[in-house]
């Protein structure tokens, strides 16, 4: 069993588990990986309003 954070209704786990149909050449997946990694991805998920108003996460001061 895998918990897919977000998931609040059937119709979306059905919609994520769409995702299991796709078929990405290994091309494709290794420049996401390169694209979204670690070291390229920087700031923070949400707009500080956005995260005020989020109660099922917590948040590292900004800084």
């Amino acid at each position: 069993m895998l918990a897919i954070p977000g998931t609040r209704s059937v119709e979306h786990l059905l919609e994520d588990l769409g995702a299991l149909e796709l078929a990405l050449p290994a091309a494709v997946l290794d420049e996401a990986g390169r694209v979204l990694g670690a070291d390229t991805v920087h700031g923070p998920r949400y707009a500080p309003a956005t995260a005020a108003d989020i109660d099922t996460e917590s948040f590292a001061a900004a800084g």
